[in-house]
């Protein structure tokens, strides 16, 4: 059942109560665990690569220069403009919802507070879906659209590194049968142990695992399996700092809700068709990825009253971009 979230007025001889459907818990992008940099005009960042064996014997007048000079390579944060609106008949809230708290002849128009606390609820959560949507799954050499060919997403800039030798390390695809509880922790375990080494040398609890719920899922079933006695009892004892529902080998673990829920719906392949790459799993530094927003962000939405269409809209926009640093802090597997 839905949230109940207003007092129960009369209408006439009948009363009433209004229920929202439940906003599902998804992460704003400003609480992902990438860094977030704030601005609005394109800015070059900059990646060095480490010097290394320098050092040479002494004995001769001057210096022997040894080892690869230090190089660096530049990426652009070009942030594009996402906008989103949602809008609603006066009529519809005069009539049907908040009729008490809404003038109507020449006063039309004024919006009372829990109007636009409504308006305001609904846009900035759909518009944080649609972020976090694009920015997961953006590709735009994808079929052009006013949705996913926006901008390119995480994995499409990952898989690009892949395909440019960056260092990023692609360690394959994730089929069913590799995580169900027989499999799961030998697929896992080899895509932990396909890390680069400047990737492998950082504290775990430092790294992030990013996941699908598909994914995570079937991590909770492999436990609740392996921590089980012959009676079907958890045996918690087992469960250790490497192996528990939060972290995996010591690493925490972030689940991406919309991530499955698009694919369910924008992302189908085969008959009966089905999720296209469901158990899509990066390991990685999560302070190597950047997102750009600008100085607002996408928290506030405008909400007035349009008099001529007689429409209520609430507005907003957002300046966006995402890039990652090092290819040699990632890895990623199922995609």
């Amino acid at each position: 059942m839905g949230n109940l979230i207003t007092s129960v007025p009369a209408i006439e001889t009948t009363s009433w109560e209004l229920y929202f459907k439940p906003l599902l818990a998804d992460p704003s992008v400003s609480k992902l665990p990438f860094n977030i940099s704030i601005g609005n005009m394109p800015r070059d960042i900059f990646f060095n690569g480490n010097a290394d064996k320098i050092t040479g014997v002494g004995g001769s007048c001057g210096w022997s220069e040894k080892g690869d000079g230090l190089t660096f390579t530049k990426k652009t944060l070009d942030p594009v403009e996402l906008k989103a609106a949602v809008k609603q008949c006066y009529s519809v809230l005069l009539k049907k919802l908040f009729g008490d708290k809404l003038p109507n002849g020449a006063m039309r128009g004024e919006l009372s507070t829990e109007v636009v606390d409504f308006m305001t609820k609904q846009q900035s959560y759909a518009f944080n879906r649609d972020l976090l949507s694009i920015l997961f799954l953006g590709d735009t050499g994808a079929t052009p659209d006013d949705y996913y060919s926006l901008l390119d997403g995480v994995y499409t800039k990952l898989l690009a590194g892949v395909s440019n030798t960056d260092g990023t390390v692609d360690a394959g695809s994730i089929s069913s049968s590799d995580v169900n509880t027989t499999n799961f922790f030998t697929t896992f375990k080899a895509i932990y142990d396909a890390q680069p080494r400047q990737l492998k040398a950082m504290p775990n609890n430092q790294k992030a695992w990013i996941w699908t719920r598909a994914t995570y899922d079937a991590y909770l079933s492999y436990l609740q399996e392996k921590t089980q006695n012959s009676a079907g009892v958890i045996q918690t004892s087992y469960i250790t700092d490497g192996m528990n529902v939060n972290a995996f080998m010591g690493i925490p673990i972030s689940v991406m809700d919309i991530v499955d829920e698009r694919l369910e719906t924008d992302f189908l392949s085969g008959s009966p068709a089905a999720a296209t790459d469901p158990y899509r799993t990066i390991l990685t530094d999560p302070k190597n990825h950047i997102i750009m927003l600008d100085q607002n962000g996408f928290a506030n939405a405008d909400v007035f009253h349009q008099k001529k269409e007689d429409l209520v809209w609430a507005v907003g926009s957002v300046l966006v971009d995402y890039q990652y640093g090092y290819g040699d802090l990632n890895v990623i597997a199922g995609f």
